[in-house]
């Protein structure tokens, strides 16, 4: 099949996924008890301020109708508007994202970095302290849930010890952020020169980020080190060693560069799930992101930000997807498309 077919393909494929998310998103969202209108309405409302908000909503209408308009916004790129916000989902999104971006990309920075670090002392120093150290915190990564190591760090560095600030989000309650900037904080104050503002937002960032690596740095740690034992039992490595090759060039140059194939076209699948692990994490940390958005939207009822949420967490997965396999084709041309 040659590389056009391919991508063709894999394109359908894509559309296919989307529409089945839309269906899916569409459907949940109704069969969930409770009324919307009646949420967003003071307990007091009367039937007729009831009706007049269903009829405003849509949710007058056949399901059938309402999804087809709901598939026609969604061409047109209109997630659909968030009432209880009293805003469009794109311009929440707009808003929102760059929070989300800046902890999801640190967090895989960080995972990536001291997994790969982890991982290689591990598989250097097999079966020794240094190996059943990291493996033994990459099992409490695995296993323990995200949300309750962020509030036993919160506990910890924040209540006992007092290292970090409070979880009240990016910055503090009082600190006004830059305006006019790109929304992400810590680049913001660097081109501001507004260093103070860098410092808030980096404190506050250090235990969101490190909640929401953790997992992943685990599994990366665990990927490193299986990848890096069995490269080193390859003749080549073995030669290298006879020939009196420093350890040192034969782990950072031959070692890892072989072994670390399967972390690479995982990084994609992590960045994925990343985004959508910040739900639970923006959630603990009050973080104004898309995740703690969509977490509002479900306490409210509110369908247009739960199925834009969902949506957009979809195409990030099959595009990531997509991504990795184009790039795991690059790495082994030996793959078949």
């Amino acid at each position: 099949m040659s590389f056009s077919r391919y991508l063709l393909k894999r394109i359908a494929f894509m559309i296919l996924v989307l529409i089945g998310a839309s269906i899916l998103s569409f459907v949940l969202v109704r069969i969930v008890p409770g009324d919307p209108a009646r949420i967003l309405l003071p307990p007091q409302a009367k039937q007729e301020d009831i009706d007049r908000m269903k009829e405003k909503m849509g949710l007058d209408e056949p399901y059938i109708k309402q999804y087809s308009q709901y598939v026609k916004s969604l061409l047109k790129g209109d997630l659909g508007f968030s009432y209880h916000t009293g805003r469009s989902v794109v311009d929440e999104f707009k808003w929102r994202l760059p929070a989300t971006i800046e902890l999801s990309m640190l967090s895989l920075l960080l995972a990536a970095l001291v997994g790969i670090w982890l991982g290689v002392i591990s598989a250097t120093n097999k079966n020794g302290f240094a190996d059943h150290a990291s493996r033994l915190f990459s099992i409490g990564g695995i296993s323990a849930p995200g949300f309750w190591i962020g509030l036993l760090c919160i506990y910890v560095f924040y209540y006992k010890l007092s290292w970090v600030p409070a979880p009240t989000g990016r910055v503090n309650l009082i600190r006004e952020t830059a305006t006019g900037g790109s929304g992400f904080l810590l680049w913001d104050a660097v081109i501001t020169g507004n260093w103070d503002l860098f410092k808030d937002a980096l404190m506050h960032l250090i235990l969101p980020v490190f909640v929401l690596s953790y997992s992943f740095l685990a599994m990366i740690c665990r990927l490193t080190r299986t990848g890096m034992i069995e490269v080193s039992q390859q003749d080549y490595i073995r030669f290298a060693k006879s020939c009196g090759i420093k350890k040192k060039r034969i782990i950072w140059k031959y070692s890892l560069k072989n072994g670390i194939r399967p972390v690479l076209t995982m990084l994609g699948m992590f960045l994925a799930q990343l985004i959508g692990g910040v739900v639970f994490i923006e959630t603990v940390f009050n973080w104004p992101g898309i995740g703690r958005y969509a977490v509002d939207a479900i306490n409210f009822l509110d369908y247009g930000p739960i199925q834009g949420f969902i949506i957009f967490m979809a195409l990030i997965y099959v595009v990531t997807n997509l991504i990795v396999d184009l790039i795991y084709m690059v790495i082994d041309p030996r793959v078949q498309y």
